[in-house]
């Protein structure tokens, strides 16, 4: 009896570990996807389908195209209007399948950033550029702003009464001139 009292708890302890080999999947598949990083929009397309939501219903939902949505899932960021557009688009989004916002924005990466949180050198623009409409606009501005005061100086003084008579009689005059 010790010998079959010793084998049991071993037999035990061989049909717990073959459960366990039947119930795991392939080992190396599960560690290789626990380690590669999902991206901001494979999370949220988990998500999405989890909710049982279709594209069109998160589109519909978040004022969106269903292309946009195509879009933030597969990562294809150069098709829609620009960086602050998709990060606004990808808040709204995980707020909306109740996912973290700082988890997606984490694993969002705009194509063609410098990865690691780096930033590439600043340059600084060409000197004067954006600014050839400067001139232009101020002489309309003044042109403007002199216009405006001939015309308050013309109604609030009104012609020169001697500049008025003076041309009336020099009118009269060359008249009676070339009359003669």
């Amino acid at each position: 009896m010790g010998k079959n009292a010793d084998s049991e708890p071993e037999e035990e302890r061989k049909e717990a570990e073959a459960a366990e080999r039947e119930i795991d999947p392939v080992p190396e598949i599960v560690e290789e996807a626990a380690s590669t990083p999902l991206s901001a929009g494979a999370m949220l397309r988990g998500a999405r389908e989890s909710c049982g939501l279709s594209v069109f219903e998160v589109a519909e939902r978040l004022f969106l195209t269903e292309h946009y949505i195509h879009a933030l899932e597969s990562g294809d960021y150069d098709k829609l209007p620009g960086e602050v557009y998709v990060k606004g688009y990808l808040k709204s989004y995980a707020l909306l399948l109740d996912l973290g916002e700082e988890q997606v924005m984490n694993a969002y990466r705009w194509p063609g950033a410098p990865s690691g949180g780096e930033t590439g050198p600043l340059r600084a623009a060409p000197a004067g550029s954006g600014r050839k409409w400067i001139l232009p606009l101020l002489l309309v501005l003044l042109a403007g702003a002199l216009a405006v005061a001939a015309w308050w100086a013309f109604q609030a003084f009104g012609a020169a009464p001697g500049f008025l008579a003076a041309g009336a009689a020099k009118q009269g005059a060359n008249r009676e001139n070339s009359g003669k």
